[in-house]
């Protein structure tokens, strides 16, 4: 099969180069940022061989833009963008590596657009956390020299590409003149890119959207992976419904030498999996952004009710048109606040920091909560559900002038300009286990905050 040309999708100036290739059910890959179409094109052919593949550079790598937001968020919607240009409504989904956790938040988001999910040698949490073994353990200064010896691979540092296909391909590190071989390979990432990518898998972590994968699911590992140990892998089987784990022996994470395996077990739940079956699309992840004015009776009493009634309009107008400007869909008013949903964390909380200034101008201080989970669409439009009570109890924490998210936010606005300081856990009436809350910030997250999150 010779390789189709070169097609790009504009992702808001941004151009991620994508590739269409073979005839038959639409896949689209999410590939790892080391790995471009150029790199892997005598691979991928196999499971074009009964299907219709769309495979495209990620941001900052191969042929693909290397400028722009690195966020999770923007990268998760380089997925849509994609697709759209492609002229794809629906297709099955295979993320791999560092390309699994935006794979699992795009198949969450969108389960209209997903028939089906693989996943390949990755993880819910790159990192170790509390409750969360199996990923790196690493300080932030600790990680922070790790990301140093990648960039040094990347830019064709000797010793620093041995460090790095030891750890992500030791069979292949094995081989004579591989070294050779990968410096004859086009560059997959540049330096700067490298160290934007791999700085935001430190706060990576889809451990909570979990549950809300809607589409059947096969997860991918070698056993003796040593850049994402099965362990982690086992716990996305675990806890996506109905997901079904295909363990195969080896020691690599780059596995070319049992990619076939790899590709017939992709292959074998494309054929075996429409996604018909467990579509709800009147439940969906989204983003809850909850409002309240601060102190709202006395002021209404200073005010008086013709004054009041005309200041609360003047809020609702000013509200409706923001949530529309930061890309939201407003709910509904809750007398001195607002409901409203956004597809992604990173609309809301600009959202939020708007209404912040716009409603102080006014003379209406007002506090904000932001969540993400899974929500129940009703027929006359209004949502409900466990995350909407939670939206609403974290915007209670909040004073004047505050923005409060939790820790769902944080983790998937990693990347983004967007910091948050630790606010601490808190028990929310009508939930069972205590939430990490966060408080948005101008300023930078403190090293503190990051060693701890």
């Amino acid at each position: 099969m010779s390789m189709p040309p070169m097609k790009y999708a504009d992702n808001n100036g941004v151009f991620i180069a994508y590739r269409t290739f073979g005839e038959g059910d639409d896949v689209v890959s999410a590939p790892a940022a080391t790995l471009t179409m150029d790199i892997m094109w005598p691979y991928v052919q196999r499971i074009a061989e009964t299907n219709r593949v769309t495979w495209y550079d990620k941001r900052g790598t191969g042929a693909s833009d290397g400028a722009g937001n690195f966020s999770f968020e923007e990268r998760v919607d380089d997925i849509r963008a994609v697709m759209d240009a492609a002229g794809l409504e629906r297709a099955h989904l295979f993320g791999a590596s560092e390309g699994g956790p935006q794979s699992i938040i795009f198949a969450a988001t969108y389960p209209e657009r997903v028939k089906s999910l693989t996943l390949y040698g990755t993880f819910p949490s790159w990192m170790k956390r509390r409750d969360y073994p199996h990923g790196w353990d690493m300080t932030v200064s600790e990680y922070s020299r790790w990301v140093d010896r990648v960039v040094a691979s990347s830019a064709g540092d000797r010793d620093a590409m041995a460090w790095f296909w030891d750890m992500w391909a030791p069979t292949l590190a094995a081989t004579p003149g591989f070294f050779d071989l990968v410096a004859s390979l086009p560059v997959a990432t540049s330096p700067g890119a490298a160290r934007l990518i791999w700085e935001a898998m430190y706060e990576a972590d889809v451990r909570a959207l979990l549950p809300s994968i809607q589409v059947p699911t096969t997860v991918v590992h070698v056993t003796g992976d040593r850049v994402a140990p099965v362990e982690g892998a086992r716990y996305l089987a675990t806890h996506i419904p109905g997901a079904k784990l295909v363990e195969i022996a080896g020691n690599d994470h780059f596995a070319l030498e049992i990619y076939p395996e790899i590709l017939d077990a992709i292959n074998e739940h494309v054929a075996t999996a429409d996604g018909s079956g467990r579509r709800r699309v009147d439940r969906r992840l989204m983003t809850v952004l909850f409002t309240d004015i601060v102190d709202s009776t006395p002021a209404a009493s200073r005010a008086g009710d013709s004054a009041w009634t005309e200041l609360l309009d003047r809020h609702d107008t000013l509200a409706r048109r923001l949530v529309t400007t930061h890309g939201g869909r407003y709910v509904k008013s809750t007398g001195d606040g607002l409901v409203a949903t956004f597809d992604g964390p990173s609309g809301a909380v600009h959202c939020a920091s708007s209404l912040h200034s716009h409603m102080a101008e006014l003379g209406l201080p007002i506090r904000a909560g932001v969540h993400v989970g899974e929500i129940e669409i009703r027929s006359d439009g209004d949502i409900a559900g466990i995350a909407v009570h939670i939206a609403a109890r974290i915007a209670g924490l909040a004073t004047a002038s505050q923005t409060i998210v939790s820790r769902t936010v944080k983790d998937l606005v990693v990347g983004s300009e967007l910091r948050f300081d630790d606010f601490g856990e808190h028990r929310l009436k009508g939930v069972d286990d205590p939430w990490q809350c966060f408080r948005m910030l101008d300023g930078t997250l403190s090293s503190s905050s990051q060693e701890t999150a």
